[in-house]
């Protein structure tokens, strides 16, 4: 049997998501997504030509676009916490692996490494740029605010949109062997409480490997 194309994928999945939007229309897209057994970057995917546009080249070039926006709202989440900060993206470094955004009102660290593939959406009214991982997870959304520049949006998307594009490649990260609890609880809340900046946290994990302390942080660790 052959494979489906782009757009069969495409009808079938958003017909799917239509029947579920109609009985909870309240869910959010990541719940969609976990509902109809899909990754979020899929359900993304399958609007591109209504809702969606794909964006072609790399994070790190979409990124060093990202100041003419003005300010926006930025977002970052997964199932523990939601990081959402509103600023202007200032003093951007996106070059290699690891990029680096400092402000009066962001300071973002970006590991470009795991970021795979990009997309403008226009929900309503709402309008974002959305970056996933290989995995499918949303790593980083950028939602246009009422003082946005969105001339610079506009032309963003204009100048990154790609007429081709290609169903992600979802590649599920491999099975989580490690121990989800300390070896030694009163040495994680010691070493924790101890901290006086976030550049100790990462040699705070690696301390004592007999005793692991797990960062849920993020899918960028």
């Amino acid at each position: 049997m052959n494979a489906m194309t782009y757009s069969e994928r495409a009808a079938s999945l958003q017909a799917a998501d239509q029947a579920l939007r109609q009985t909870e229309p309240k869910l959010r897209i990541r719940d969609r997504a976990l509902r109809l057994q899909v990754t979020e970057a899929e359900l993304v995917a399958a609007e591109c030509g209504v809702t969606a546009t794909p964006l072609k080249g790399t994070a790190q070039a979409i990124f060093r676009d990202l100041a003419p926006l003005g300010e926006v709202m930025v977002l970052s989440r997964n199932e523990w916490c939601v990081h959402e900060r509103h600023g202007e993206y200032e003093h951007i470094e996106a070059e290699k692996a690891i990029g680096l955004v400092l402000g009066a009102d962001l300071d973002l660290r970006m590991f470009f490494n795991a970021w795979q593939s990009h997309y403008a959406v226009q929900d309503g009214e709402r309008l974002s740029l959305q970056f996933f991982d290989g995995a499918g997870v949303a790593v980083h959304k950028i939602f246009m605010t009422a003082n946005s520049n969105i001339a610079a949006y506009q032309a963003l998307v204009a100048k990154f949109a790609d007429a081709a594009p290609a169903w992600p490649s979802i590649a599920p990260y491999p099975a989580d062997e490690m121990p989800r609890d300390a070896a030694d609880p009163a040495a994680l809340r010691a070493a924790w409480l101890a901290l006086t900046d976030t550049h100790g946290f990462f040699p705070m994990l690696r301390k004592k490997p007999s005793q692991p302390f797990r960062c849920f942080t993020c899918s960028g660790c």
